[in-house]
C-alpha cells in the first residue's frame, strides 16, 4: 500500500486496521523542519494535524524494521487553540 497515493483518511483507516499499531504525537515540528530531517517525511499536512512517515517505510503491510506499524501526528500550532 503506497503512502503517498492514499487519501489522509485512507491511510488513517489502513493503519488502525493493523495488530499492535502504534499512535504517537510528537513535539510540534514545522513542515521545513520535517522536510531538513533525512529520516522523516511528511504525509499530509490537512490543517490541524501534520503525518509523517519514517523514510524506510514504504509499504504499511510490511510494518517498520520488523515492528508493527507506527503512525507520528503533530498538531499544527495554529490549530491546537481551535481543537
Amino acid at each position: 500500500m503506497n503512502i503517498e497515493k492514499m487519501m489522509l483518511q485512507q491511510f488513517i483507516d489502513a493503519f488502525f486496521e493493523q495488530p499492535n499499531s502504534t499512535w504517537y504525537e510528537r513535539p510540534i515540528l514545522t513542515l521545513r523542519q520535517s522536510i531538513q530531517k533525512a529520516d522523516w517525511y511528511p504525509v499530509a499536512i490537512p490543517g490541524a494535524i501534520a503525518v509523517y512517515r519514517y523514510s524506510g517505510f514504504t509499504n504499511i503491510d510490511d510494518g517498520y524494521a520488523g515492528e508493527p506499524p507506527v503512525l507520528l501526528i503533530n498538531r499544527q500550532k495554529d490549530c491546537i487553540s481551535q481543537t
